[in-house]
């Protein structure tokens, strides 16, 4: 139906353009100013109907053009997708060897900025004034006493794993900001 109606509108358009702009009508318009009188209306009923075939035509042709060019670009593009094919054929050993080649490169740069923000995490996580030791000098202020504390509470109130928290605990255990107590799992930081 739409394409019916496009169709349409392209015969009427040609049409008026015809009716208005063409030899034929500018001949009419010409006998009429010189003779001093319009022609019949039956002279120009059969004019307009020449001419709406003449628009029907147009727009056939038009629309046979369009499928041309869309034939020999639809070919041009089987021409290319065959010899892009014969291409991808000679190069799929090499290709395949170097997307290996790229992904596995793409993995070891994953794990390594993987290992730097863990590392940059741990570092925060037991820096003075940061992270753990930040939040246990917060906890004295507020308390006045020093506090225990739990590798999950402390994960939830820093918002970070907890296998992260325990790694970290161990690290400012070694460096002497925190020792366990004798409820395990409990531990004490030194701001």
């Amino acid at each position: 139906m739409k394409n019916i109606v496009e169709f349409i509108r392209a015969v009427l358009r040609h049409w008026v353009y015809l009716l208005t702009s063409s030899a034929a009508i500018a001949l009419v318009t010409t006998w009429e100013h010189i003779h001093g009188s319009s022609i019949e209306a039956r002279v120009f009923n059969v004019l307009a109907l020449l001419l709406l075939g003449v628009a029907f035509f147009k727009s056939w042709s038009e629309e046979h053009l369009k499928v041309g060019r869309l034939i020999n670009e639809l070919a041009s593009a089987r021409d290319e997708l065959k010899l892009a094919r014969q291409k991808l054929l000679e190069d799929e050993a090499s290709t395949k060897f170097l997307n290996a080649q790229r992904m596995e490169l793409e993995v070891q740069q994953s794990e390594r900025e993987a290992a730097k923000k863990r590392e940059e995490k741990i570092r925060f996580l037991t820096a003075p004034g940061s992270g753990i030791r930040e939040y246990a000098q917060k906890e004295l202020s507020r308390v006045g006493q020093k506090l225990a504390f739990t590798a999950d509470t402390l994960a939830s109130v820093l918002n970070t794993p907890q296998s992260e928290i325990e790694e970290a605990l161990i690290i400012l255990k070694s460096r002497g900001f925190a020792r366990e107590t004798t409820i395990k799992g409990r531990w004490i930081i030194e701001p």
